[in-house]
């Protein structure tokens, strides 16, 4: 707890930037002509003169490209599109890209799918790794927590799908985000922004850029966003101050000659959250399905003499309340540091046409809870709070080929070090005893007991890895690849019981008994080591035929492989320590078109995914409503995807993308059973839908432009995204059923054509829909939470540059 309070007095100030940021922003116009920065001659026309869908740079194989070139299903998200929807952070990219979903219940707990693959939903655990790479800056961000932070002035986000382990490494199972932020540029210029909306919503932000000297250029770029809590809290001993998320970036880029360069980033972000991550949405039923009963939450709660407050549990997810009597803390930090050298190597060595990169890379991500993880008013903790510091180093050296030759090619090495210590506490409240057992129980049995958890893991991963690209014809393509990764996993966990409790003999004689071995359930002993080492290859082959100049058609196999995991959270001797690595075999065939003359542009794939020892988080009522991970047998998923772009008229542009995608547990033979079924030990769910998995998905955008007058330009725009149902428990539990939904949002503003200041007005969620990103029923509890979705949100923003 102290560790929290600490963090609050060390964390940096921005206020003073926020004010220079405002001046700046709502007065760009006093900026004098003589001396001030010209628009460049080439400066990209105004929005209501496009009259074709422009070409979009991705560098997802190492080296700019075409994206209409790449055969690689890729969605690209450009930073004015970010700017324009108001998204900054990456969980909200998710409105754009159906194949993409980002769920959580927290900000520890977040997991990234692609095509339904890449985590199992609902559980972040120190010793398992997540099935898709986040990648910042040629990066890799080994926490999912950092889709929860704000991210300002992005150059652009591509969303890979598909196994990218031949030059994105391990964990890429599903496929990877590749985020690419502006660079420092050598001619000056600066841009902001200033937002206000509902539930308080303040946001600054903002980057200036210019030369040092002619060789040395710098871009620093701030933001600091503060939003009220959009759950209410009917507790009036509960202090909510909702959302603080403070962002500072500062680079450096060098370049002594045209043929060497070094860009040097140092990033931190702060964010501070209090308030509740879920509400209690329903009740359980007390029947099971083969017509036993047991109690539910309103049971529990009248055994230890609580009373929900009105409304909670029985306003679903549309009355947005909770009651819960513990004060809340979310404080997390992430910061690093990264230092990128290319190369062209000289014309007169024996590497001439070949470039030379180098990435050198240290983050560090901290997290502070307390939280009232019961979600209620019931005294069901004291105080439950951890602390965890991930640590991480990377290191890539790669050499690649220049220019168009008969083979291309890219070829490095990677070491990738990784920490991750946690330290837990649960100490159990006035109310735990009588609720989880009866109000006969005495409220000594639990009181004051402390689950105290003491775990982390280390991981050290070492690979090389090689691409080339033949080029057989004019038209014909092949590519392939492979890497071969070696792993050594350590890890170690020590679990004790502690706190302040009442001694056996303080119990009545004849609750001695059943007290201590209640007692070894919600606060065992563990003291146990965990390793594993071992290498596996990954690879890829793909052949693709360009048709014409605009039309690209591909094939391509896939095999990649996710690290093995460890069961660090506290598990008996009967559970596995160690998990096996999981293996994708991904099958994939598309085709990229451009046509009416660049006014449209259609991109469509087919594709087919057999994963093997799929790693699964499963829960344990019999061990105190524990989760380890497991092998789970397999899955498979296999569906179609499209996009499309088009400007079917001066000033307007339109996109369309979506997905179908059936995926199921093709062997699932033996997990923990749904609710209704809990009387069983085990249940056979093959067949079944893939928990986290919509099987439709979509998302249509669409923005009018059009010259008023004096240089002015009106505009009018909205995207509208929407999925089908689907399980958030592994286990396809119907009281974890989400129900499809769609949200609009809309913006209209006017701006000037040279892009100098924007005014604009938006809402996101325009129809207020109600919706939860996941529902978690607890037997122990007797009910269900949910982790809703953003209501509507609405708001005036204010852009400048010059």
């Amino acid at each position: 707890m102290s560790g929290i309070s600490t963090l609050a007095v060390r964390r940096p100030t921005l206020s003073i930037l926020k004010a220079a940021l405002l001046s700046f922003v709502a007065f760009p116009a006093l900026a004098q002509e003589q001396g001030a920065v010209q628009v460049a001659q080439n400066a990209a026309p105004a929005a209501s003169e496009v009259t074709t869908v422009e070409t979009v740079t991705v560098t997802a194989r190492y080296k700019k490209e075409d994206a209409s070139q790449v055969p690689i299903a890729i969605s690209v998200v450009s930073g004015d599109q970010l700017t324009t929807d108001h998204i900054f952070n990456l969980s909200q990219v998710t409105a754009l890209v159906p194949s993409l979903q980002i769920q959580g219940i927290n900000p520890r707990n977040q997991t990234v799918s692609i095509r339904g693959l890449g985590a199992n939903p609902g559980l972040t655990t120190e010793g398992f790794e997540p099935g898709v790479g986040i990648y910042v800056d040629n990066v890799y961000y080994a926490r999912p927590a950092s889709v929860l932070f704000d991210q300002f002035d992005l150059s652009q986000v591509e969303t890979l799908r598909g196994p990218q382990g031949t030059l994105f490494g391990k964990n890429t199972t599903a496929g990877a985000l590749n985020v690419t932020t502006r660079t420092p540029s050598f001619d000056w210029g600066a841009q902001g922004e200033v937002n206000y909306g509902n539930y308080n919503f303040k946001q600054v932000d903002g980057s200036v850029t210019g030369p040092i000297t002619d060789t040395l250029a710098f871009r620093l770029t701030l933001g600091d966003t503060t939003r009220d809590d959009t759950i209410k809290t009917t507790n009036p001993n509960v202090r909510d101050t909702g959302l603080h998320d403070q962002s500072a970036r500062l680079q450096f880029l060098y370049e002594p000659t045209d043929d060497l360069s070094f860009r040097l980033i140092s990033d931190y972000n702060h964010q501070n959250f209090s308030g509740p991550h879920q509400v209690v949405a329903g009740v359980l039923p007390r029947t099971l399905a083969n017509g036993s009963t047991t109690k539910n939450f309103f049971d529990h709660s009248a055994d230890a003499g609580y009373t929900p407050a009105p409304g909670i549990a029985t306003s679903g997810i549309t009355g947005r309340l909770s009651d819960i009597n513990q004060q809340n803390y979310w404080n997390q930090d992430t910061h690093g540091v990264s230092l990128q050298g290319d190369w062209r190597l000289p014309a007169d060595s024996w590497l001439a046409g070949n470039s030379l990169t180098s990435i050198t890379a240290w983050r560090e991500f901290e997290l502070f809870p307390s939280y009232d993880s019961d979600y209620s008013g019931v005294d069901y903790y004291q105080a439950l709070y951890v602390h965890i510091k991930q640590s991480q180093f990377s290191q890539e050296l790669r050499l690649s080929s220049e220019g168009s030759r008969a083979i291309d090619y890219t070829a490095g090495l990677y070491v990738f070090l990784q920490k991750s210590p946690v330290d837990s506490h649960s100490i159990y409240g006035t109310q735990a005893s009588q609720f989880n057992y009866g109000p006969a129980t005495s409220p000594l049995v639990l009181q004051g007991l402390d689950n105290h958890s003491a775990f982390g893991a280390w991981d050290g991963s070492y690979s090389g890895f090689g691409q080339a690209t033949w080029h057989v014809t004019d038209q014909l393509s092949f590519v392939g690849g492979l890497r071969y990764t070696y792993e050594d996993k350590y890890g170690s966990n020590l679990t004790t019981p502690g706190g302040t409790y009442a001694p056996i003999s303080a119990l009545p004689a004849a609750q001695q008994a059943t007290a201590i071995t209640r007692r070894a359930t919600v606060a065992p002993s563990y003291n146990y080591d965990a390793r594993w080492a071992g290498g596996a290859i990954s690879g890829s082959g793909s052949l693709d035929y360009q048709v014409t100049e605009d039309i690209l058609t591909y094939a391509t196999y896939s095999r990649g492989f996710q690290s093995a995991g460890l069961n660090l959270a506290g598990v008996p001797s009967t559970t596995p320590k160690v998990v096996d690595p999981e293996y994708v075999n991904s099958y994939e065939v598309g085709t990229k078109t451009k046509l009416l003359g660049d006014r449209l542009t259609a991109n469509a794939d087919l594709f087919w995914t057999d994963v093997e020892n799929y790693q699964a988080t499963i829960y344990d009522s019999s061990l105190g409503g524990r989760t380890y991970i497991a092998n789970a047998g397999s899955v498979r998923s296999r569906g179609f995807e499209f996009d499309l772009q088009a400007v079917p008229l001066e000033g307007l542009s339109v996109t369309l993308a979506g997905i179908y995608d059936d995926a199921v547990y093709t062997s699932l033979s033996s997990t923990t059973c749904p609710y209704l079924y809990s009387f069983n030990k085990s249940c056979n769910i093959t067949g079944q839908p893939l928990a986290g998995v919509s099987k439709w998905a979509g998302s249509a955008s669409a923005e009018y432009a059009h010259q008023v007058v004096g240089g002015l330009e009106a505009y009018v725009g909205g995207d509208f995204s929407t999925r089908s149902s689907f399980y958030s428990q592994l286990n396809d539990d119907i009281y974890s059923k989400v129900a499809g939904y769609g949200v609009l949002d809309l913006h209209v503003g006017v701006r000037r054509e040279d892009g100098r200041w924007d005014l604009s007005f938006w809402t996101r969620n325009a129809l207020n829909q109600a919706y939860a990103n996941s529902y978690t029923p607890s037997s122990s509890m007797g009910y269900i939470t949910a982790s809703l979705g953003d209501p509507r949100l609405f708001g005036v923003s204010l852009r400048g540059k010059f």
